[in-house]
């Protein structure tokens, strides 16, 4: 046989190979777009199933839950099953149709393993009546909730990880709505999962507790959120809270000397009025320290020693409210979520007497937390506590060393485990008021970082007095301090407090006339910068925090910033990803 006459056969052979070969691909991909089309159908009937579900939950009803889990996670199951083959797999690196068939098995997986996670704790959970606690049932659940937050995550994570501008409209569209759904829940189920681990114990499942929670007012903020200026003393035993008592901060003496040790980094960034003024107790990041200030402090004035400490800021109370429903007063009026702020925060100190503001601030407690003690409903209270916790609003200490360590490693372990919790380009700004007054009610913040490829880091922090002049000038000294610690009257004195990610090198602080004094020190491991800032009502005033990196990176990792809770919400502005350098 001729050479020619070779190649001609072999060419004959090899495009009956690639016929063969383009023909299996044809029948593989059209095989593959029918189960498609069949698990899309799946997933497309679970939409109405989770709206019904929602208002299931909503209503407590915990058997029609548990039907719909059942139908919720036959279809997802059905839609993974049809998505799972090897084939399928093999069609996704297809250009065009891969991400849609990938991100379609992806949703079906993490909506079947969620199903199968969430129905043993929801259905519990829904069946608890919201009176008193049942701890024993939560306490049963910690295993099973801590199972269904980590399938929450991963389906969490898998979802933004999907690019949804590669899909196509309808199915991006899907996912686009499913995403806040799962993110909320997992958020929700988070809480939840810590809760069922130290709540129990905090509730007096194994002997009663003294809980003191710490009630925050952030018309003069703190790290924390702001001076504590009312304490409530809870009893909890088997899941039932009583309030035995409340004090406000004008019952505890000023000292000469702080009440417990402080450590040196403390003193340097806020002066020794941490421990002598029970009003500073959250100026630390470190909750723990906040913690044993309160206890000395508590100790000192009542006689007793509580097992627990809880800060709460008025947002807290207000989103506990928006829940469970308005709170009525001994007055006949009504406290409800909407007018909270206005109420409790501005109108006092424009318009009562210090004798008053106490008078008033003592009722609206003993209401508030009667009514929210009565229904510590665990579903409600972790859908309605979610947002607060994630801004740092809710820090919990307890002196039961096996719960402060889930704690401690929780949104609720405070200003520091916070900043800790959120990685190693992580930089806190925390505010800290030196008005003396109840100006924060007008106090605007706005924060920018950014990382350059030399290793310098930039934090921006711009602080706005949003009040009218003619207004301010008219304001009462309980509402301006009166100029009595350092700041006019009228304006917001502020020390803001930069603190960098472990191992950076101060760079200094400069506003728009250039270099500012500050004090720079290493405060629990973070090299930290606090400056002064005054405005004037309608000013402006922006400072530029400096730091280096020991160590350069590329790429440079996009910063992270953890902020003190404020009234109003603050402008945050960082890069969303990770950048190249050349």
């Amino acid at each position: 046989m001729s050479s020619v006459a070779v190649r001609r056969r072999r060419r004959r052979v090899l495009w009956g190979v690639g016929g063969g070969v383009l023909a299996l691909a044809v029948v593989a991909t059209g095989w593959v777009g029918l189960r498609a089309w069949q698990a899309s159908q799946e997933l497309t009937a679970l939409a109405p199933m989770v709206a019904e579900a929602q208002a299931a939950a909503s209503a407590r009803d915990s058997e029609r839950i548990g039907e719909l889990l059942i139908d919720i996670g036959a279809h997802a199951d059905r839609a993974a099953e049809l998505s799972s083959t090897p084939i399928w797999r093999a069609v996704e690196v297809v250009p065009g149709l891969g991400p849609n068939l990938e991100a379609l098995r992806a949703v079906s997986e993490q909506l079947s393993s969620v199903a199968d996670a969430v129905a043993e704790p929801a259905q519990t959970l829904l069946a608890m009546e919201p009176a008193a606690l049942d701890v024993g049932s939560l306490r049963a659940q910690e295993k099973p909730l801590a199972a269904a937050a980590s399938a929450l995550a991963t389906a969490r994570d898998t979802l933004n990880a999907i690019q949804t501008d590669r899909l196509l409209a309808p199915l991006a569209r899907g996912v686009t709505e499913l995403t806040p759904v799962i993110d909320a829940l997992a958020s929700a189920t988070d809480g939840l999962a810590d809760a069922a681990a130290v709540l129990p114990g905090l509730a007096g499942a194994d002997g009663p507790r003294t809980i003191l929670v710490m009630l925050q007012n952030s018309a003069e903020l703190r790290t924390g959120g702001g001076i504590t200026g009312t304490f409530a003393e809870i009893r909890a035993e088997d899941g039932e809270f009583t309030l035995v008592r409340q004090v406000d901060s004008s019952q505890f003496e000023h000292l000469a000397a702080p009440i417990v040790p402080l450590p040196a980094a403390t003193v340097a960034l806020y002066g020794d009025v941490v421990g002598r003024f029970v009003q500073n107790a959250t100026m630390p990041a470190d909750f723990a320290l906040s913690a044993q200030l309160a206890l000395a402090w508590w100790e000192r004035s009542q006689g007793t020693t509580p097992d627990a400490i809880i800060a709460v800021d008025p947002l807290v109370v207000k989103a506990l409210i928006a829940a469970t429903g308005p709170v009525a007063l001994t007055d006949g009026s009504t406290l409800d979520a909407d007018g909270l702020v206005q109420r409790l925060l501005v109108d006092p100190y424009l318009h009562l007497d210090s004798d008053a503001q106490t008078a008033l601030q003592r009722e609206v407690t003993a209401s508030v937390v009667a009514a929210l003690v009565a229904r510590v409903d665990p579903v409600v209270w972790a859908a309605a506590l979610a947002d607060p916790v994630a801004a740092g609003r809710v820090s919990v200490w307890s002196a039961v060393s096996a719960e402060q360590r889930v704690l401690a490693a929780t949104a609720v372990g405070g200003p520091l485990a916070r900043l800790d919790a959120a990685g190693p380009s992580a930089y806190g700004v925390f505010l800290n008021d030196a008005t003396g007054g109840k100006m924060d009610s007008h106090l605007g913040v706005a924060l920018s970082a950014e990382n350059s490829c030399a290793g310098e880091s930039v934090v921006t922090v711009t602080l706005s007095h949003t009040a009218d002049a003619a207004a301010v000038a008219a304001y009462p000294m309980s509402m301006t301090g009166g100029g009595l610690w350092g700041t006019g009257a009228g304006d917001i004195g502020t020390t803001v407090t930069v603190a960098a990610p472990v191992g950076s090198v101060f760079g200094g602080a400069t506003g728009e006339e250039g270099r500012l004094p500050s004090v720079d020190v290493v405060a629990d491991g973070h090299p930290s910068t606090a400056v002064r800032v005054n405005i004037s009502p309608g000013q402006t005033e922006s400072v530029q925090f400096r730091f280096t990196q020991t160590r350069a990176s590329s790429p440079v990792p996009a910063p992270v910033l953890v902020h003190t809770p404020t009234l109003t919400p603050v402008e945050s502005q960082t890069p969303d990803s990770t950048r190249p350098c050349a």
